[in-house]
């Protein structure tokens, strides 16, 4: 889907929040073996965690590694 060779994703919360409003986010990583690695970080507030799946899942596939 991606084309990498490893990924996932984790949680965190943000000790000092982003613009002042987002206090958690998911950090998606992707890497491909001897090419390089990609973070792509999604911020929301408590309460809104299925609502980010929903949104890393309709846009996977829009960040690739090029063969």
């Amino acid at each position: 889907m991606y084309n990498a060779d490893d990924g996932g994703t984790f949680i965190r919360n943000c000790n000092i929040p982003y613009l002042d409003k987002y206090y958690n986010h998911v950090v998606l990583f992707l890497a491909k073996k001897d090419f390089g690695h990609i973070e792509v970080t999604y911020f929301y507030n408590k309460g809104l965690k299925q609502e980010i799946d929903e949104i890393i899942s309709r846009t996977a596939g829009l960040v690739k590694f090029k063969n």
